[in-house]
C-alpha cells in the first residue's frame, strides 16, 4: 500500500456520514477544497484530543473549505460520543476490516517515524484529562489527514498525529 504524496489525485471517497448524510469527495471537485481527517476510533485519546481541536477550529476552518472526518469506531460509540457536542461537518465511519477507506488512502499501521509524535499528542491528551475509552477498530492504525484541493489533487499529506497548525499554514492559502 503506497502512501499519497503531494500532487497525487485524491481516491475516490464515498460514505454515509452518520450525522450528515451520504458523502461523495468527487461532489465537491471544482467547487471547495476539503481536510480529510481519518483517525481511530472515539476511545482512542488521541483522537479525542484531535476531535476536540478540530471543534475548536472548526468555523475558522471551513471558511476555507469542507472537513471531513473518518473514524473506526462503531455507530453506537460514535453518535455516543458527539451527543451534544456541536458538530457542523460530516463523520464517516469505517469500523470494518479490511477498513477500505483507509486503504485508499495509503493508511496502515503506525510506522516507526510517527509513533513519538503520536506518544506526545497523547500525553497532551492525558494532560487535559482525557481518558482512553473502549477499544474499538484497529489500536495500530495510523491517523493521517490530507488537503485535497479543488481540482481533486492531494495539496497536503501528514501521516501521523494531526498537527492542525502545521496543515492550517496551507489551508489558509487560497
Amino acid at each position: 500500500m503506497d502512501k499519497l504524496k503531494v500532487g497525487d489525485k485524491a481516491p475516490e471517497l464515498v460514505g454515509h456520514s452518520i450525522n450528515m448524510g451520504s458523502f461523495k469527495l468527487s461532489d465537491l471537485k471544482g467547487k471547495e477544497k476539503v481536510f480529510l481527517v481519518f483517525s481511530r476510533y472515539f476511545g482512542c485519546s488521541l483522537c479525542q484530543i484531535d476531535f476536540k481541536e478540530l471543534l475548536e477550529n472548526a468555523n475558522k476552518i471551513q471558511k476555507h473549505g469542507k472537513i471531513v472526518y473518518i473514524n473506526q469506531s462503531g455507530e453506537e460509540t460514535t453518535r455516543k460520543f458527539i451527543e451534544n457536542k456541536n458538530v457542523s461537518f460530516p463523520i464517516i465511519l469505517n469500523p470494518k476490516e479490511p477498513y477500505p477507506l483507509y486503504k485508499a488512502y495509503g493508511i496502515g499501521d503506525c510506522t516507526e517515524d510517527v509513533i513519538p509524535k503520536i506518544r506526545e499528542r497523547a500525553m497532551k491528551a492525558r494532560e487535559q484529562g482525557i481518558q482512553h475509552g473502549a477499544y474499538e477498530g484497529n489500536e495500530q492504525q495510523c491517523p493521517a489527514n490530507f488537503i485535497v484541493s479543488k481540482d481533486g489533487k492531494i495539496e497536503y499529506a501528514n501521516y501521523g498525529a494531526l498537527d492542525l497548525n502545521e496543515a492550517m499554514k496551507l489551508w489558509v492559502k487560497k
